[in-house]
């Protein structure tokens, strides 16, 4: 293998390493947003839960503290439930695992254009364009997809480092560096 073909070789290897990190931010963001959207649920429905008991509670009883706690609950599942409204934790988590699966497919696209070139079995000139395609789509898919926070960079960094990914042992190093 000549010099231009290592070097292409090596750039291909670089990108791979971007795009499988890229998909496991999103992968981890999606994970994040779908916790955040249970919790909420699961808050909503109990603060509910309580806020029906206390009125109920209240034909029993004319307590004023009863009367307070119910009130206190009732503004609670309201703010649980504009909260809700305010932040779609499900729809942003559908939104951030479409753009893992479009990475994923990039990388697939990246592993066969390695494969072709570790094998000698595409010209270097037919190589640069499939790679220069493949950095076009990556810079697209990046520009299109939705924005991640720190906590899932940390929880990619992690999973990635952990193995938690097809890339290869020499792509995990350049992970991990």
């Amino acid at each position: 293998m000549d010099g231009e073909y290592k070097e292409l070789l090596s750039r291909v290897e670089e990108t791979l390493v971007s795009i499988t990190w890229t998909h496991k931010i999103h992968e981890k963001q999606a994970d994040i947003c779908d916790l955040r959207a249970k919790r909420l649920s699961v808050a909503s429905i109990l603060i509910t839960a309580l806020t029906a008991s206390g009125s109920l509670g209240l034909f029993a009883l004319d307590d004023f503290v009863l009367k307070f706690l119910t009130a206190l609950l009732a503004f609670a599942s309201l703010c649980l439930n504009m909260l809700a409204m305010a932040f779609d934790f499900s729809g942003t988590s559908l939104n951030q695992r479409h753009a893992a699966k479009q990475f994923l497919a990039l990388r697939e696209d990246g592993k066969d254009l390695l494969s072709l070139l570790r094998g000698g079995c595409i010209s270097l000139e037919l190589a640069r364009a499939d790679y220069r395609t493949l950095r076009e789509k990556y810079s697209l898919a990046c520009s299109l997809a939705p924005q991640t926070n720190d906590a899932a960079v940390k929880k990619a960094e992690i999973a990635l480092s952990n193995g938690e990914s097809t890339v290869t042992e020499r792509e995990r190093e350049r992970l991990t560096r």
